[in-house]
């Protein structure tokens, strides 16, 4: 999800900028960061745990940044009134798995 929603965002910058209403710059560091962060958690099961827990960490992080931003205030995922990119229920879902990865590392 992470890979294919940061590829989008780097590929589509001003559309994603105008979408979140934010600068291109800060669409363009968020995007690399969810890159570097899917990235991290593909490889890092070939390399340590290290690798695996930085790029869970960075993916909670984005989610915590993509909830107080965006979603606040609306649990369900559903687009309503005031809230056209949804809820945060499946932010929360992702920052719990991310966060089992944080805590587990390649220790399945």
């Amino acid at each position: 999800m992470f890979l294919f929603h940061g590829a989008g965002n780097v590929l589509t910058l001003q559309n994603s900028a105008e979408t979140l209403e934010l600068s291109i710059a800060v669409v363009f560091m968020v995007g690399i960061a969810e890159l570097l962060a899917a990235v991290a958690l593909l490889v890092g099961p070939f390399s340590n745990s290290l690798v695996t827990r930085f790029g869970a960490l960075m993916m909670i992080l984005i989610l915590l940044s993509a909830i107080v931003m965006v979603h606040w205030g609306r649990w369900s995922f559903t687009p309503a009134e005031g809230f056209r990119m949804g809820g945060m229920e499946f932010q929360v879902v992702l920052m719990l798995i991310a966060g089992y990865f944080l805590f587990k590392g390649n220790k399945v």
